[in-house]
């Protein structure tokens, strides 16, 4: 019998990774997303993860831009604001929200991944809101993904940070 080498590789993560790296989960999470609405990938046990993931991670991107060092301080305090003050930034925000703590504050809108369809061939998510004045409403949870990365994008623009650094 002949002896077969193994080689062996060890990864190390800096305690601060840069934005990027969040930024990076965001895209990864919006191609689950698109690809399960494609039924491109076995479903999962739980469809609502996909979506809540998604919601999670583009939500706190604003904690990783504001607590960068490498992002200037009036760049990274100006996120919150950008992100609350853009419905699809917000929108993400609502459902990360509401599924971590369960329930809003009085005056906080209620948003969450209320179901969908899933055929042979396509998968869809929707969002279901409520207002704190009890207006309600749903969105297509894949618009809402794709219209947040853009907003990041725009806000990336705007404040001259580069999406593909680090």
């Amino acid at each position: 019998m002949r002896a077969v080498d193994s080689a062996q590789v060890g990864i190390t993560y800096a305690p601060d990774r840069p934005w990027q790296d969040q930024w990076r989960a965001v895209l990864a999470a919006l191609g689950e997303l698109e690809a399960a609405a494609a039924r491109q990938v076995d479903p999962p046990a739980d469809w609502r993860q996909l979506p809540i993931r998604f919601c999670e991670l583009c939500w706190h991107l604003r904690d990783w831009l504001r607590n960068d060092p490498e992002v200037p301080q009036v760049v990274g305090g100006s996120a919150d604001p950008f992100a609350r003050a853009h419905p699809a930034l917000k929108l993400v925000g609502d459902v990360a929200n509401t599924n971590k703590h369960r329930s809003r504050k009085p005056g906080d809108r209620h948003a969450r991944i209320a179901g969908g369809t899933v055929a042979e061939d396509s998968a869809s998510f929707m969002i279901e809101w409520t207002e704190a004045d009890s207006s309600s409403g749903t969105e297509d949870a894949l618009t809402t993904a794709r219209q947040a990365v853009q907003d990041w994008r725009d806000f990336f623009a705007a404040k001259g940070l580069d999406e593909n650094a680090a």
